[in-house]
């Protein structure tokens, strides 16, 4: 267990005399939580130090709405996927931000050529679910695959009226598309075996 999550939750077991049961609860939740706020600020020191924070957090934002709903591959344990996170999405970020130049003016192209497949992914494979959160009932599946779909096409929308309107500089736009055909990438066979190697490889420096 992550440590300081373990410190809080038996400090707070013991002041309120809980039972182990409720104590383990707590202790889930703690670390949980802790995971969360240290994998934001990790997240954004690593796109704010390549110099991308605005990417950064655009592909972040747009992946987590749409898995929120759609479902996909999972490191195995908390602390694992906060690091994944750390790493992937300061790399999608630096990604867009190489990206925009070269596109150049075919922005509008870009959004196209990732927002259609992604939208299909999603459609056709979400939701995804796993051995910790399984969909018990097809009217639940049916609702979070409804969810994502109208989530995955908003964001198209949203991409092109910001195009069009100017509401976004382009590298944002770019780095919301990566962004989304992440969020669909990893509902797929390929992105759960790219997921599980970088699984893998934190295990192998024991965290």
């Amino acid at each position: 267990m992550f440590r300081p999550a373990r410190y809080i939750s038996d400090y707070l077991a013991r002041q309120l005399a809980l039972d182990s049961d409720t104590r383990e609860v707590l202790r889930y939740g703690s670390e949980i939580i802790l995971l969360s706020i240290c994998g934001a600020v990790l997240l954004v020191l690593g796109g704010w130090l390549l110099g991308c924070l605005v990417p950064t957090l655009a592909a972040a934002f747009t992946l987590f709405l749409i898995r929120t709903f759609a479902g996909g591959a999972h490191c195995t344990s908390a602390l694992r996927c906060n690091l994944a996170g750390v790493i992937i999405f300061p790399a999608l970020g630096k990604t867009a931000q190489v990206l925009h130049p070269l596109l150049n003016s075919l922005t509008l192209e870009f959004v196209l050529a990732t927002g259609i497949p992604a939208l299909i992914i999603v459609y056709r494979l979400s939701p995804v679910d796993s051995p910790a959160k399984p969909i018990n009932t097809k009217a639940h599946r049916r609702r979070l695959k409804l969810m994502a779909t109208f989530l995955a096409g908003a964001v198209l929308l949203f991409q092109l009226i910001s195009l069009v309107c100017h509401l976004l500089d382009h590298t944002t736009i770019i780095a919301t598309g990566v962004g989304l055909m992440s969020s669909a990438l990893v509902l797929t066979s390929p992105g759960h075996k790219a997921l599980g190697l970088v699984d893998r490889a934190l295990r192998r420096v024991h965290l």
